[in-house]
């Protein structure tokens, strides 16, 4: 999927096959698989990062969208999804995010 934002007056070309994936929601018959939201992060010509979640059905008539979210709100649905992650994205989550996985308490 694909989408054209504008972003300070520029603009920028999000796309699902071509941006890298942060986090990849399961998918499968079960009704708890048949909705999700992946996480993507496109890097623009000059360097900038703009997340984004890609909000996706299996449902017929629903539609798929793309919402361009903050760097806070990327790690907070990835910190609600690290029970699934798998590790392959946690291998990419570090490079993106190096201190995500350094615990704190």
């Amino acid at each position: 999927m694909r989408k054209i934002v504008n972003l300070d007056g520029k603009k920028a070309i999000l796309d699902t096959e071509s941006d890298d994936c942060i986090y990849l929601a399961p998918r499968g018959l079960d009704p708890a698989r048949r909705q999700g939201t992946d996480i993507f992060l496109h890097v623009t010509k000059g360097g900038k990062k703009i997340f984004y979640k890609y909000v996706w059905t299996l449902y017929e008539h629903d539609v798929d969208y793309i919402d361009v979210i903050s760097e806070e709100e990327a790690r907070k649905i990835l910190e609600e999804k690290s029970q699934w992650l798998t590790d392959e994205d946690i291998t990419l989550l570090k490079q993106v995010f190096p201190d995500f996985f350094e615990e704190t308490a």
